[in-house]
């Protein structure tokens, strides 16, 4: 918890918020207790005594947090229409809307009149519904104005727009862009969320299919970071370097790896990967 605590309070040091971390803290207490109404009761408090918009803004996403917790959706929309300024107000109603909700209320908005703290966010937010919509130029286009834009509250917003981008390209059969994009989304975090984790995957098999394999195996380097990985992404990225190992000729690696896929594989998929370990081997004779 003491952890958790420092990490938000490095992050939200760096936007200016200005949290009251002993009340934050009771809520935390109380949501982990599962006392959600009066940990959301403790945040609209300290919203009330907020010194700024920004803060208000927050606390009352803290609230909304808490309150999808208990799965209450009356809270949830009580708590976003309580945002006191204006146009973040319209920001939190975004993240709980449908994808057609957020387009009907947002699609003539001109977020450069937003806060700038709000701004890449919400183009990367419209891009998403847009996405679901499959209004793929509209998509595009607020993707590119998420990029365009220093910051951001969520960093997973500017990642997953460059993935998501990258896809829409590729699917146009633009793999010139498409790597761009793609490149763009590994170039944001080292984080491994799972759409940096799909824009990797992607960038590499984009470079196998090229020839490149050298240049694909770059894309996992630091190597030890990749071992350690584990779950659905250890195994696929793996997989993945694998693939890129076999593509530039490291055959010695490329055999390591997949020992590794197949100690993190399902007993189920353990079969076909020792198939390509033994097909591997056989092709090194």
């Amino acid at each position: 918890m003491k952890k958790m605590f420092c990490l938000l309070a490095a992050g939200i040091a760096v936007t200016g918020f200005a949290v009251d971390w002993s009340g934050f803290k009771k809520a935390k207490t109380l949501e982990k207790e599962k006392r959600y109404d009066e940990a959301i009761a403790v945040y609209e408090k300290l919203a009330d005594a907020a010194k700024s918009d920004k803060d208000d803004q927050q606390y009352m996403e803290w609230a909304i947090s808490a309150a999808k917790q208990k799965k209450d959706d009356a809270a949830v929309k009580r708590l976003a229409n309580r945002v006191k300024q204006p146009e973040r107000r319209k920001f939190v109603l975004m993240s709980i809307q449908t994808p057609a909700e957020v387009i009907a209320g947002c699609k003539d908005t001109d977020f450069m009149t937003w806060p700038e703290d709000l701004r890449s966010d919400a183009y990367a937010t419209r891009g998403d519904a847009y996405h679901v919509q499959k209004d793929f130029e509209k998509a595009l286009a607020d993707y590119d104005k998420c990029l365009s834009l220093p910051g951001g509250r969520q960093v997973i917003k500017k990642v997953a727009s460059a993935r998501r981008a990258g896809g829409i390209c590729e699917r146009k059969k633009d793999l010139k862009k498409a790597e761009e994009y793609y490149r763009k989304a590994l170039a944001v975090t080292n984080a491994d969320y799972g759409v940096r984790c799909e824009a990797l995957y992607a960038l590499s098999q984009m470079l196998i299919a090229r020839k490149c394999g050298a240049e694909a195996c770059q894309l996992f380097e630091p190597v030890a970071r990749l071992q350690k990985m584990q779950g659905y992404w250890g195994l696929q990225l793996n997989s993945a370097y694998a693939d890129a190992l076999i593509a530039a000729g490291k055959k010695v690696e490329a055999l390591k790896t997949l020992d590794r896929v197949k100690k993190l594989s399902s007993e189920k998929a353990k079969p076909a990967v020792q198939r390509r370990i033994d097909a591997l081997s056989a092709d090194m004779l």
